[in-house]
């Protein structure tokens, strides 16, 4: 186990681009996961030339350009006891922004990124905390963390009940595009459908939902979170690399000892086949 330490630098509050007041409801793609724990990334590149006077200014007003397509982002999730569900609200009156914080870590960056048996719990001070009360949360917080003369850590998250994986993918992909291309402008793919009035509900799933997390809570509207499974010191992170042509052997053994119809041999089926 390595014995970095990671300091709080400042916490930076970024706006998006001026934009009315809006409210977005949640639908039942949503609520299932209300109080599921947050989606939480960690990610690392080396860039040893950057510094912080350079770096954080072009992270932020990228950030900032991004939420022009992702305002939500920049809102809060609201259910108090007038709300018949939780909306995820916009409002510069409030000063709705997204907060980052920016970090400092005395530990080795190839520490982090390498193939080697890591302690879980060394990540955590990477990713930054979600706030979460039980009328209003926080949908996404970020945390740039320096590795002086290394590189620098992205760690995110953001509330389950907004963005799934998928989603979270997307943003950062849209946020790296603006970094790099340093342009508002997006590809198509890289931008939000949120017109919500698509979605119909039949069979009343939203009402069941609404009701579970309801009785969760002594039917009292809460955003509160379900406790999370405190991880222990002896879980570890290990890197496996797989190659094309481990792959290859992998597919050729398993199509050698199947018996019955063909199967679909993905790699994805491959390698989570293997794990």
């Amino acid at each position: 186990m390595t014995n970095s330490a990671v300091s709080i630098l400042e916490v930076v509050r970024v706006n998006p681009p001026p934009s009315d007041s809006f409210t977005l409801p949640l639908t039942y793609f949503d609520l299932g996961w209300l109080k599921l724990h947050p989606v939480d990334r960690v990610i690392f590149y080396h860039v040893p030339e950057l510094t912080r006077s350079s770096l954080i200014p072009k992270l932020t007003s990228s950030l900032s350009a991004t939420l022009l397509h992702y305002l939500p982002l920049a809102g809060r999730l609201v259910w108090d006891s007038i709300d018949t569900k939780p909306s995820i609200v916009y409002s510069p009156d409030n000063k709705d922004a997204v907060y980052v914080t920016v970090a400092e870590s005395n530990g080795d960056l190839s520490y982090f990124t390498g193939d080697q048996p890591r302690h879980t719990t060394e990540f955590h001070p990477l990713v930054p905390e979600l706030t979460v009360f039980d009328e209003s949360a926080r949908v996404l917080a970020v945390q740039i963390t320096l590795f002086p003369n290394q590189g620098f850590c992205l760690g995110v998250s953001a509330h389950h009940a907004v963005l799934d994986g998928k989603t979270t993918a997307m943003f950062l992909r849209a946020w790296a595009h603006n970094c790099k291309q340093e342009q508002k402008d997006l590809p198509h793919d890289l931008i939000p459908f949120l017109d919500r009035t698509v979605v119909k509900d039949p069979t009343g799933i939203e009402t069941k939902l609404l009701n579970r997390w309801l009785s969760a809570s002594n039917n009292k509207p809460s955003l509160k979170l379900f406790p999370s499974k405190k991880i222990g010191s002896d879980i570890l992170r290990v890197t496996y690399r797989l190659t094309q042509e481990n792959i290859k052997k992998l597919r050729e053994r398993v199509e050698t000892q199947s018996v019955g119809k063909q199967l679909r041999l993905s790699t994805f089926v491959i390698t989570y086949a293997t794990s």
